[in-house]
């Protein structure tokens, strides 16, 4: 049954920092709470793990109502960016934190110490101390504790936002093989999308308190439910405007199932494609910017017809069109959503 909340609010004082949310975390499944820095995201697992109280609503776990529930009845395992984990002790105290709360054996929290150390890729470090572990040993040492219990749900709030983008991205598909190995239900908190859309069964994106979108990560990544939504994955936007099925605007004609009207168009990034040096199909633009992102060349563009410069990759990382050439781009219909106008 997995996670369910129901009419979250959440005030600190006049303001509000949860605006009546609602929130299904299927069983087996990993959500994604993806939103920006303020959007309420930790406030909301905060509230499903009963550290923080809420104003209104209630929260269930498996059917259970634990709104009123301490957090250590909850069966939830907890995870964050700052791990916490005791200097004092080595790496199987500190996995073992949880058992001896729960009043395990000591034989019985040994092998589970073992068993737990050996899922993480951390087999025989029970005796190492913290302070020699790498960080992303670290994570796995945090994470270990927070499966040692064998909860019923995996709350995780940025718990690889302190790690550099390789370690980061190993993790990721260490951690989605994992969960699904387990078949646990899990609650991830990020602010970043290529995390949230490689890790994600579901995505809920959130904003001022508010969920914008809640839907399967494909989905979310393909029909953004709105304009701020779209800015947030890294859309392209513009002002267009529909006449007997096709939205006429910066980027050309576009055919679109939309009634006659002003609209917006947002785009995912992999839609455009550059022209450089040729006339014919297209939409007329210059270059404005050339750069790299990692194994890619990205060129920013300024359409004739105005609206907002584009970002486009290039075919070849050996391309090179200097700022000021012509060029002409398309935009492959099936990636762009119209949305309201405004």
């Amino acid at each position: 049954m997995g996670v369910e909340a129901r009419g979250i609010e959440v005030r600190y004082g006049d303001r509000v920092a949860l605006h009546g949310v609602d929130l299904d975390a299927p069983d087996a499944q990993i959500t994604c709470l993806l939103g920006p820095s303020g959007s309420g995201k930790t406030t909301l697992l905060r509230v499903l793990a009963g550290l923080e109280p809420a104003f209104a609503g209630e929260v269930r776990i498996d059917g259970d109502d634990v709104t009123k529930v301490p957090t250590h009845r909850r069966g939830v395992g907890l995870m964050f960016q700052e791990h916490a984990l005791f200097p004092h002790q080595d790496v199987g105290g500190n996995v073992a934190f949880g058992l001896r709360m729960q009043g395990a054996s000591g034989d019985a929290t040994r092998s589970r110490v073992i068993e737990v150390l050996d899922l993480v890729g951390l087999a025989g470090f029970e005796g190492r101390a913290i302070d020699e572990l790498s960080g992303g040993e670290q994570q796995r040492v945090a994470l270990a504790r927070a499966l040692a219990p064998q909860p019923r749900v995996l709350l995780l709030d940025e718990p690889l936002g302190a790690l550099d983008r390789e370690l980061r991205e190993r993790l990721l598909v260490d951690l989605r093989t994992l969960f699904g190995r387990l078949g646990l239900t899990v609650v991830f908190v990020t602010h970043d999308q290529d995390e949230a859309l490689a890790l994600g069964d579901r995505i809920v994106v959130l904003r001022d308190g508010r969920v914008e979108q809640a839907a399967p990560a494909a989905e979310v990544w393909r029909t953004p439910a709105s304009a701020s939504v779209a800015r947030f994955l890294g859309c392209a936007l513009c002002d267009a405007t529909v006449t007997s099925g096709r939205a006429v605007g910066p980027w050309g004609g576009i055919p679109v199932a939309a009634p006659d009207g002003p609209v917006q168009l947002a785009s995912r990034p992999d839609a455009f494609r550059l022209v450089v040096g040729e006339t014919g199909d297209g939409v007329a633009a210059a270059v404005v910017a050339v750069g790299y992102r990692r194994d890619r060349r990205f060129v920013t563009v300024q359409p004739d017809a105005g609206g907002p410069p584009l970002t486009i990759a290039l075919a070849s990382i050996d391309a090179r069109p200097e700022p000021g050439t012509q060029v002409r781009f398309a935009v492959d219909p099936a990636a762009v959503t119209v949305l309201p106008p405004g």
